[in-house]
């Protein structure tokens, strides 16, 4: 009976070496399964933050050339607006001249009666 105690603790004591040895594998096996995920998520943050970097200085970019854009059709605009006021106020001073004085506008009507 004696034998039979010491054959089932050896028995027992190798089982649970095999346990423990399949145990540290496994927490090896997960350790490294758990650095990838780390290294992997780390990377796809620092991914993450370059695109995002890159995304606001095109972002950046195009607004500044949006910017200068309309500030160069405001200015067009702003110098045609002004020619076509010279413009307008030079054909009213030559209109005017073109008109007949007030008094021989008159008298031609008068004429024209007789």
């Amino acid at each position: 009976m004696k034998g039979e105690i010491n054959s089932t603790k050896e028995q027992f004591n190798a089982g649970g070496n095999q346990v423990k040895s399949l145990g540290d594998s496994l927490n090896e096996r997960f350790g490294g399964v758990e650095e990838k995920m780390n290294k992997i998520e780390s990377e796809a943050r620092s991914q993450v933050f370059e695109r995002t970097k890159a995304l606001s200085d095109e972002i950046a970019e195009v607004s500044r050339r949006m910017h200068e854009k309309v500030d160069g059709e405001l200015n067009n605009f702003r110098q045609n607006s002004t020619r076509k006021n010279e413009l307008s106020e030079m054909l009213i001073e030559l209109g005017m001249r073109l008109q007949p004085p007030k008094d021989e506008h008159h008298n031609h009507r008068q004429h024209g009666r007789d």
